[in-house]
């Protein structure tokens, strides 16, 4: 954990206490403690995880300014993304201090092997299953940027969404089985937008987009350029629409930065419930084993299972019961 592992390289760059810093994807405050006192600022896309950083004190950005003397980066498991950040923190530093910092599991040796072709690395504490080391200068990162992929059917997405590398296969499921949605429908946790762009394509009159990561919604913009969608970055857990809802379809994840969570699922109908009209209709697609019956059942009248195959169902829920608010 950096604040872990920090406290044994901090004299390497006494020098810039004082001075402008940067954390790249920082998940929490207690992850990035042992850096309060330098007052970063903190990029980060994911919304519930502004929203905690946020509660703490914290600046946090969508998009980074050139002005930093020091980057403080925080690996992420997706390697094409932890790349993209290191680079992008030594452009916004001007060439200057970086800090790579990283469990084992998130690729911490052959990013740190591959940065030692190209420059000098100081520090290398090994700690708490992890390293942390910097580099500073002008060293050539430009293959580390990422460059938005072409997916089949024209979609495009960047490194570090979810199914970057094709359309999810229990989304292609949940699509093989919607019927011809009407009206108003919202597409909970929209990603790069593989069901949005479906949903414009069909007789909807409009189609709310919603999705926590900036970087997602960012692309699924580009994916679906139609007048019908409006784009919400938020978290689904705690969505609040406007207006009331025709349909919700969901395929909601299960997995909070790498830790298995079935209540965001949970959340996700709960916010359905609260959307939806009186005669309102829900589909949801989840892994097989994942217990999304039971709730339905608690919070609709009608509760069915549409298809399955040997990894994922879909499951159609209509008419939310009357309830306290949820």
């Amino acid at each position: 954990m950096l604040s872990t592992r920090f406290q044994f390289i901090e004299d390497d760059f006494a020098h810039l206490k004082g001075k402008r810093w940067i954390v790249f994807n920082a998940e929490n405050p207690e992850q990035i403690a042992a850096l309060k006192h330098l007052n970063p600022t903190i990029y980060q896309t994911f919304a519930p995880a502004v929203s905690v950083l946020q509660s703490a004190g914290y600046n946090v950005v969508q998009s980074v300014p050139s002005d930093f003397d020091a980057a403080v980066v925080l690996l992420s498991k997706a390697k094409a993304l932890s790349r993209h950040l290191i680079a992008t923190a030594q452009q916004c530093t001007n060439s200057g201090f970086v800090i790579v910092d990283g469990q084992k599991d998130a690729g911490i040796d052959p990013i740190l092997k591959d940065l030692r072709k190209r420059t000098s690395i100081g520090g290398a504490v090994s700690k708490a299953h992890g390293k942390i080391a910097w580099f500073t200068g002008d060293v050539n990162l430009s293959d580390y940027l990422d460059i938005p992929k072409q997916l089949e059917d024209g979609f495009k997405t960047v490194a570090g969404v979810f199914s970057a590398d094709a359309a999810d296969p229990a989304s292609q499921l949940l699509l093989s089985v919607l019927p011809r949605l009407t009206g108003t429908v919202a597409d909970l946790g929209a990603g790069w937008g593989y069901l949005t762009r479906n949903l414009t394509e069909i007789p909807t009159k409009r189609v709310i987009a919603v999705e926590a990561d900036h970087r997602a919604i960012e692309i699924a913009r580009v994916n679906v350029p139609s007048d019908k969608v409006e784009f919400v970055w938020a978290d689904a857990t705690v969505w609040r629409t406007g207006e009331v809802l025709d349909t919700v379809v969901m395929n909601p994840p299960f997995h909070n930065f790498g830790k298995a969570d079935p209540g965001i699922g949970i959340d996700f109908i709960k916010t359905a419930v609260r959307s939806l009209k009186p005669r309102g209709d829900c589909y949801i697609v989840a892994n097989r084993h994942l217990p999304y019956e039971q709730t339905l059942t608690e919070l609709f009248q009608n509760v069915s299972e549409v298809t399955k195959d040997n990894r994922f169902k879909v499951l159609y829920a209509s008419k939310p019961k009357q309830k306290a608010e949820i």
